[in-house]
């Protein structure tokens, strides 16, 4: 999780997402990823119109991943992401092992921004502690 994403272009948005998702230890090459997501970014952005971006490559990338990740990253500044013109200040970085995990993560996360109480959350996050908390929470309320 980021929090702020001190990030201002698509290009450096995507770069960034994929920086935190090596942290993890579970991805070990983030310029890899990065074009990947970007090559995907590309066919169709992945923005939402509520202010989220579902961040993704085409394909799994299992010659550079251990195991499924996702990052999160918060703007404090919306972002022109997609070619409708919407601004984006949410990002999720989906970085899966398989194709049924990938369908699993996103499914989820679609339920979860679909949620505008969460959005609005994390949108008033000012900590990596306060995101995770907001993001646990909508969870769990899922899940009920």
């Amino acid at each position: 999780i980021a929090v702020p994403l001190n990030a201002r272009t698509r290009g450096s948005v995507i770069r960034s997402m994929c920086e935190l998702a090596s942290k993890s230890g579970l991805m070990w090459d983030a310029p890899a990823m990065a074009e990947a997501v970007q090559t995907r970014e590309t066919m169709h952005p992945t923005a939402l119109d509520c202010g989220v971006a579902l961040l993704h490559p085409r394909r799994p990338q299992t010659s550079i991943l251990a195991d499924s990740v996702v990052a999160l990253a918060i703007s404090p500044t919306p972002l022109p992401f997609s070619d409708s013109g919407h601004l984006t200040d949410i990002f999720f970085l989906i970085c899966s092992y398989d194709d049924p995990s990938h369908l699993r993560i996103l499914a989820k996360l679609s339920r979860l921004v679909s949620d505008s109480g969460m959005l609005e959350g994390l949108r008033e996050c000012d900590s990596v502690a306060d995101a995770w908390k907001c993001f646990q929470e909508a969870e769990q309320a899922l899940e009920d």
